[in-house]
């Protein structure tokens, strides 16, 4: 069995219910979901094989991000005239074999 569990930023963030206890999401997970589930395994006596993956990812804006020093210089993102097999980029190919 394979948990995937992603770890986004709301998951360390106080629960909004009506007992007003605190406890984060993640708590809530491991709390409400991840023990009672255990236990109720241990009870009927199963055997599994459990492998739990936390994951998350981060966005990162690239205007921010300060540039390393000796780093090779940002190529443009590519446009019709700039990619690459395009109309325009095939014209100005210099080639023997085109008399070029």
């Amino acid at each position: 069995i394979f948990w995937l569990v992603q770890m986004s930023s709301e998951m360390w963030q106080p629960c909004e219910d009506e007992f007003h206890t605190g406890e984060l999401h993640f708590e809530r997970f491991v709390s409400g979901f991840v023990q009672p589930l255990l236990e109720r395994w241990k009870v009927l006596e199963t055997s599994h094989s459990l492998s739990v993956v936390f994951f998350t990812r981060t966005r990162i804006d690239p205007n921010t991000m300060p540039t390393p020093p000796n780093a090779a210089p940002a190529k443009p993102p590519p446009t019709p005239d700039n990619a690459a097999g395009g109309m325009d980029a095939a014209a100005n190919v210099t080639s023997p074999e085109l008399g070029r």
